[in-house]
């Protein structure tokens, strides 16, 4: 297929979803029985987290539907390639997928997406071929920190494929395993659901290719959700972040924002010049 009749079929905002286009033709030759999913549904614990948490909120869903209609497709290092590297380089934090991941050196990265503030970017690694110095760069840094899930899987490919050694990794996985206080294992969207209360159907794919990101063209359902795995991940960190893991902090934040007028008005109270009272300040 031509570079014009790829960017055609990709580009974001301007391609309707038409099931006749989701046949693979000349995929035959995949090996279709080679896919084993190493974690079932089953395997999940769904007991409950210490302490419920807010499921998604409408402003919240709304802001993700927008934002699905404005990713942005990279394939090569265009005025799009730089303003994304921009935008990224801004940003304090922002959430990652790699796929395919799950195999780790296994198999070589195909799609980087990158969801910040204000865009959501999906690079093609199978068109862009390698991590160019300037993303590389980007990914080795510890700011922006960068929002994964399973960043072992991540990691152990980035670095034996493409040499790269990921930088500022905040992972919700590991978030999870503090909430529930167990270290069972939870994909992303096992996660979502069971925090968000956001149930994401994976692409009904039978071939291996597809299931993987693998094989081109990329069609506008697969960039949705990809999308969407970004979106709703940085709501996730979001929410086992500042709900579980600095839970106490923030409770201890909103006592003192109260405790004011429990003190006396006097410089040196102010300056923290004087002994702390029970709360420590």
């Amino acid at each position: 297929m031509s570079e014009k009749k790829a960017e055609k079929l990709i580009g974001c905002g301007q391609w309707k979803n038409d099931a006749s286009r989701f046949s693979d033709e000349g995929s035959s030759t995949d090996d279709n029985d080679s896919f084993i999913s190493v974690i079932s549904h089953s395997d999940m614990d769904i007991s409950k987290i210490s302490a419920p948490l807010t499921s998604m909120l409408p402003h919240e869903l709304d802001s993700i539907d927008q934002k699905i209609q404005q990713l942005v497709y990279i394939n090569q290092t265009d005025k799009n390639y730089h303003c994304a590297l921009q935008d990224i380089r801004d940003q304090s934090i922002v959430s990652m997928i790699f796929e395919p991941s799950f195999y780790g050196h296994h198999q070589r990265t195909s799609v980087i997406v990158v969801a910040t503030a204000n865009n959501t970017y999906i690079f093609d690694m199978q068109a862009l071929y390698v991590v160019f110095k300037d993303l590389r760069k980007l990914l080795e840094a510890d700011h922006p920190r960068k929002i994964v899930h399973y960043s072992h899987r991540i990691c152990n490919q980035l670095l034996s494929v493409h040499n790269v050694k990921l930088g500022g990794i905040c992972d919700t996985f590991v978030a999870l395993c503090i909430a529930r206080k167990q270290n069972k294992p939870s994909t992303l969207t096992e996660a979502i659901a069971l925090v968000l209360k956001v149930s994401l159907t994976e692409p009904n794919e039978i071939v291996e290719s597809r299931r993987l990101f693998k094989a081109r063209p990329l069609y506008q359902y697969q960039l949705d959700y990809l999308a969407k795995l970004a979106l709703y991940q940085e709501k996730l960190h979001d929410r086992l972040l500042y709900e579980v893991v600095c839970e106490k902090m923030l409770r201890m934040t909103e006592e003192f924002s109260e405790s004011f007028d429990q003190i006396e008005l006097s410089s040196d109270k102010m300056l923290g010049m004087q002994q702390p009272n029970d709360k420590g300040i």
